[in-house]
């Protein structure tokens, strides 16, 4: 497999891991999406407004988890040359396994603040695939490019336009399939059936030292062949 279709494939497989966490957080917590800020903001200005001031603390201290989240892709690499992309699926990988053990009665947006954290961490950190800024932690920009890059193919038969619908394509594809496994694994296992998480990041994982392994070769030959 060339380099490019193994990159554009971990990306697809942290779709994946993206809509099966967005879709668990949705199953178990009261549809909170903990992939994104959007309702969570717009609801924190509600709380304030309604004088709900214990649920408004709650909602912003998302904002500021998925915040750090954000930013820690900034400021890592400044301390550290290890790969972002292992890093981020580390910290999936902790963040699944905790919320098993954090109690039920913990309201649920604390319970989510690791999923707060990592999802902006992944959407920073895996920027796209094939050229274009593919998010692999939500999907209404995807659609968008989809579905507009395929009708304007239609008219101007440019077969970069048609490269660019299968991209979005795909990751639409990853992603809610990502959303049947949350779909599943939550009606056979329920809350711990994030657990099942773990596989597409491990196969990430694989995948990455994989084509960590084949860059180091190439540039060892590279070397000799120069000598």
């Amino acid at each position: 497999m060339h380099s490019k279709d193994k990159a554009r494939l971990i990306h697809f497989m942290v779709s994946l891991l993206g809509g099966f966490i967005g879709t668990y957080s949705l199953i178990h917590f009261n549809y909170i999406f903990a992939s994104a800020q959007t309702t969570n903001i717009a609801s924190f200005l509600m709380d304030l407004v309604g004088r709900d001031f214990p649920q408004a603390l709650v909602r912003l201290g998302a904002i500021i988890v998925y915040v750090l989240g954000l930013t820690a892709s900034v400021i890592i690499p400044h301390y550290t040359r290890m790969n972002l992309q292992r890093l981020s699926l580390y910290f999936s990988m902790l963040a699944m396994v905790a919320l098993v053990f954090i109690p039920e009665w913990v309201n649920p947006f604390v319970t989510l603040y690791p999923l707060f954290f990592v999802t902006a961490f992944q959407w920073c950190v895996f920027k796209g695939a094939g050229g274009y800024a593919v998010s692999s932690i939500f999907s209404t920009n995807n659609l968008k490019q989809f579905s507009t890059s395929l009708v304007a193919y239609h008219y101007e038969k440019d077969k970069e336009l048609l490269h660019k619908a299968r991209i979005y394509g795909s990751a639409l594809l990853f992603f809610y399939t990502g959303t049947l496994i949350a779909l599943l694994s939550s009606f056979l296992m329920g809350r711990s059936g994030i657990l099942i998480g773990l596989v597409p990041a491990l196969v990430s994982l694989s995948l990455i030292a994989i084509q960590e392994r084949e860059v180091e070769v190439t540039r060892v030959v590279k070397t000799c062949n120069g000598k």
